[in-house]
């Protein structure tokens, strides 16, 4: 995805630098996912083929190397090894997540390598054939740090608002594929509103045009991208709107809204013009409006 004439991007400088923090383990797991996780980033071509093969050079490397014929060591822990496996390339999605523009391909990589690895885990531990199951501890602790405390604010800089942007657009993806079941459609909705507010309340009251700019723009992110999460909830409940974790009232106040901010465009200044927030919050207009039947009900 990077060729010898570009710049070599700074994303693949932090995987780099990853690596060096990395301590040296008798057995490096952390090592050896990371530079799966590289090659698949850095794979020419398809982004499923890069995924794809992602998932199963980890696969096989959970069979291959936690199971050699004379060790029984992660054949007797209670998790078989799942959540060191797991557990370490998720921390390393999260990690990169942060530093890699939301709209490179090799961002979206990084979510559908979850996704597919959930997707292929086994269900049951066979100690004769072992194959990698799922564990979602790390996720869950990454996604629950984030949506209580990784928000642009007051006057947080370009850089910090650009790493919040391209993180949270990794959850939106991740609670579109149901990745987070128990609380996915309600955190969504949360950081939509949040995003989309009107004047400033209290609570953001010192908030610079640039942080509100990116609010709105991570807004947008979870409409494009997890909506058919929260549209589907509404419509599943059709006789308990009010229950619902958003009621159409609220879809119909997010499209004035994002249509206000698409009009508006509201120039944040600072470097922000790459995040395009009138493309954006136009996107999450329409979705909003195709949603519900072309306006408002």
């Amino acid at each position: 995805m990077t060729s010898s004439a570009q710049a070599t991007p700074s994303w693949l400088t932090r995987i780099d630098e990853m690596a060096a923090e990395i301590v040296d383990m008798t057995f490096p797991i952390e090592t050896d996912t990371l530079a799966i996780i590289k090659k698949m980033l850095l794979a020419p071509g398809d982004d499923s083929e890069a995924v794809d093969g992602a998932v199963r050079d980890i696969r096989a490397y959970y069979s291959n190397r936690l199971f050699p014929p004379d060790d029984s060591f992660y054949r007797n822990l209670p998790d078989h090894g799942v959540k060191d496996v797991v557990g370490a390339v998720v921390d390393h999605v999260f990690e990169l997540a942060g530093a890699i523009p939301w709209r490179d391909p090799a961002h979206k990589r990084l979510a559908h390598l979850l996704i597919g690895l959930k997707k292929s885990a086994a269900s049951d531990f066979d100690p004769e054939n072992p194959q990698l199951g799922w564990s979602s501890e790390n996720l869950d602790w990454h996604a629950a740090e984030i949506w209580r405390s990784f928000h642009p604010n007051h006057t947080s800089p370009i850089e910090e608002c650009t790493a919040a942007l391209n993180t949270h657009t990794l959850l939106a993806r991740l609670v579109a594929a149901d990745m987070f079941p128990a609380d996915g459609a309600w955190r969504a909705a949360t950081c939509i509103s949040e995003g989309l507010q009107g004047p400033p309340t209290a609570e953001f009251s010192t908030d610079t045009p640039l942080v509100r700019a990116c609010r709105a723009v991570i807004a947008t992110r979870y409409i494009v991208l997890a909506g058919d999460v929260l549209i589907r909830e509404l419509q599943g409940k059709p006789g308990a709107d009010t229950e619902a974790v958003v009621r159409r009232g609220e879809w119909n106040w997010w499209s004035d809204r994002v249509r206000q901010r698409a009009a508006a465009g509201e120039g944040a200044g600072d470097g922000a013009e790459e995040w395009d927030l009138r493309g954006s919050a136009e996107e999450a207009r329409e979705k909003i409006e195709r949603w519900l039947g072309g306006g408002k009900s």
